[in-house]
């Protein structure tokens, strides 16, 4: 899988563009985390790294922008 690019010229990585995406499904990061095997706090750092990257302050505001 590409990873996502954005209007800023900064792209995402593809566990970015994955975590993004179960995010904007409306999964939440405790429900990502398991998923992936990870912790909910890498979740968490990689979401506000996503909504910095994409320049938006909310994963509402990310649904039009993935």
């Amino acid at each position: 899988m590409k990873s996502i690019p954005t209007n800023y010229g900064v792209r995402l990585t593809h566990r970015e563009s994955e975590i993004g995406s179960m995010a904007v499904a409306g999964l939440s990061s405790e429900l990502i985390a398991a998923r992936l095997s990870i912790s909910k706090y890498t979740v968490a750092n990689h979401r506000k790294s996503i909504l910095k990257k994409k320049g938006v302050s909310s994963i509402k505001e990310l649904k039009g922008s993935m």
